[in-house]
Parts: structure tokens; C-alpha cells; sequence
């Protein structure tokens, strides 16, 4: 079983969880910091932070990464449906 990280252990799981989720959506940003304008790009990165959020409770509740990855590998598929969608 996976256990709490340093961070988990010195701040609780809910703001650790709401840390990590800030910085992936901060990671994200930079990807589309440059395809929308202000404030359209802050805007795109909310669903991100939200996600972060539910991945990150997946990953606490269920003490396993797998749930997490399973579920983002299926909004990555999601996504790239949509762009596919929008090319052809």
C-alpha cells in the first residue's frame, strides 16, 4: 500500500491535495499560456485544478495510483478525441 508523502504528513491530506493540484494545474498553464489570451488561459486551467483535486482524492482514498492514472488516461483520450474531432 502507498502511504502519505512528507507532505501529507506535515499538512493533512486535503491541503497537501489542494497543493499538488495547484502546481499541476501551474504545469499545465504553461501549455496553454500562449494558445488563449488573458483571461481565457486562467479559465482553461480551472477544469485542471478541479481534476488535480479529484485525482488527488482517488489517489487518498484508495491508497493506489492506479485509479488516477486510469482516469486520466481516459480524459487524455477524451481530449485528443475532441482535437481529432475539430482537425478532420
Amino acid at each position: 500500500m502507498m502511504e502519505g508523502g512528507e507532505l501529507e504528513s506535515k499538512l493533512g491530506a486535503t491541503t497537501s491535495i489542494t497543493i499538488t493540484a495547484f502546481f499541476y494545474s501551474l504545469y499545465h498553464l504553461l501549455s496553454v499560456y500562449f494558445i488563449f489570451s488573458f483571461p481565457f488561459n486562467l479559465l482553461a486551467v480551472l477544469p485542471v485544478f478541479l481534476a488535480g483535486l479529484m485525482w488527488g482524492f482517488f489517489r487518498y482514498k484508495l491508497k493506489s495510483i492506479i485509479a488516477p492514472i486510469i482516469s486520466h488516461v481516459i480524459a487524455d483520450l477524451g481530449i485528443m478525441l475532441v482535437y481529432i474531432n475539430l482537425i478532420l
